[in-house]
């Protein structure tokens, strides 16, 4: 089972941290967001205190189906699932195959876009890189990346120590994932739940992607923020966030 923390009473909120990440990236978050739900964060297979999946299973809807068995062992049949990054390639796939248990979206700095084949060559050379130099120095060497310029050193440290905690073979299983994720554009003409996709301004990675003609229920918005904007602006991430869950 996932290693998890729960807090707060109300509609179900299952938050779901980035690669080499663990629930506690969303500290900052989840006090204010415990007043009004019932906040469960998750550690991924592999990140954390979460052991790594099966060996045959590395794919974004297998890590959504381990989500859904915490949850139905907690007595949650539907909930708002909210991921980060590589949380949000796997919320994706819980909306893409497993809608019925999810009763919102949002996928933060994650784009719906499938990499290009520059990037998945990318995720392939990572892999090599972690048997190499392990965990630790990987970690140290790519975090910060994820900052922008402006950003406070206390997070950065503190987003580098999550990271470490990661395994080396759960590091490798979420690079596969991502590098062979589907491309979930097209999904988003068709979602009929609520879906907020949250952008950052600063964000390198968010990747660049154009809807064809999304959903009514699809809405993108922005922060002013890097790619780790729970850290850098909890608030503005927060006023984002409750605004959209308040009104749909």
């Amino acid at each position: 089972m996932l290693y998890f923390q729960r807090k707060g009473i109300g509609e179900p909120l299952v938050l779901i941290h980035g690669f080499l990440g663990t629930h506690r990236i969303f500290d900052k978050i989840m006090e204010e967001l415990s007043l009004n739900y019932d906040v469960i964060a998750v550690d991924l297979p592999g990140h954390g205190k979460s052991q790594p999946m099966e060996a045959n299973i590395h794919n974004v809807y297998h890590y959504a189906e381990k989500i859904i068995q915490l949850l139905h062992l907690l007595g949650v049949e539907r909930a708002t699932w909210i991921g980060h990054s590589f949380g949000g390639y796997i919320t994706y796939a819980a909306v893409d195959k497993y809608r019925s248990n999810v009763t919102k979206a949002v996928a933060v700095y994650s784009t719906p876009a499938e990499d290009d084949e520059l990037s998945k060559v990318e995720h392939t050379k990572n892999i090599d890189v972690i048997k190499q130099i392990g965990i630790k120095a990987f970690a140290d060497s790519r975090i910060p990346r994820y900052f922008s310029m402006d950003a406070n050193e206390e997070d950065i440290h503190f987003a580098m120590v999550l990271g470490e905690q990661a395994s080396e073979e759960g590091a490798i299983r979420a690079l596969e994932a991502m590098r062979d994720r589907p491309d979930q554009t097209q999904m988003l003409d068709t979602v009929d739940i609520p879906l907020q996709i949250i952008k950052g301004t600063k964000d390198p990675w968010d990747g660049k992607f154009k809807l064809s003609n999304p959903s009514s229920y699809v809405t993108v918005v922005e922060t002013d923020t890097s790619h780790m904007g729970m850290l850098d602006d909890p608030d503005q991430f927060l006023n984002v966030l409750q605004n959209w869950l308040k009104t749909t």
